[in-house]
Order: structure tokens, then sequence, then C-alpha cells
């Protein structure tokens, strides 16, 4: 993988559709949830082509206060490839961003 872009959403009104996808994240409810495009960013990776799993980390730019769902697409991968298309929601208050892992771990990391 050397690219992938993610887009950026905030809900702001109906908070409805946004618990359905919160409650099941793995159906379709993410196409329901009411939310506005608020920034797509596209991300370069160094590809060692080893083989071997690989870890990064990456910095956004600050968000205002509120809710979010975001989504992340793996640029050149098969779309029946489940991994290379994925989605989540985190919050953003004027304090700390609070946000859910894969692992369903919560992390608080102040301003």
């Amino acid at each position: 993988m050397t690219e992938f872009s993610l887009n950026i959403y905030e809900v702001k009104e109906d908070f409805t559709s946004l618990m359905q996808y919160v409650q099941n994240p793995y159906s379709n409810t993410f196409a329901k949830v009411k939310k506005n495009l608020v920034r797509k960013e596209t991300y370069q990776l160094s590809d060692p082509k080893d083989y071997q799993l690989h870890k990064t980390s990456l910095e956004i730019k600050p968000l205002p206060s509120g809710v979010y769902v975001a989504e992340y697409t793996v640029a050149g991968a098969d779309t029946k490839d489940r991994d290379s298309r994925q989605n989540f929601y985190f919050l953003v208050s004027g304090n700390r961003i609070i946000y859910q892992s894969k692992q369903t771990e919560i992390r608080f990391r102040m301003k």
C-alpha cells in the first residue's frame, strides 16, 4: 500500500442514523448517516515490499468541536477486499479528541 485517502464528515442534525451506525457498524448503516463532507486528505506511504506488517500514525488538521464519521480508502486495492474501505466515528471537544480504535479501546489525547 502506498497511498490511502481519508474522508472526514461532520454529523450535525440527525443523530438517530448515527446511533444506528454506532450500535451496528458492520451493517450498511454508514451510508445512511446524514453527514457533510468536511475534508478529504490523501496520505502517501513508503512501501518496503517486504510483506511484513507495518504500522503508521498520522495527524489531521484541527477540527471544530462536534461529532464526526470518517472513512478511509486504500488506493489501488481490490473493491472486494473489505479492508480496503473502512469507516469509524469520533468526537472532538474543545479540550481533547476522543476516538475509538478497532480494538474498542477508548483513548484520550490532550490538545
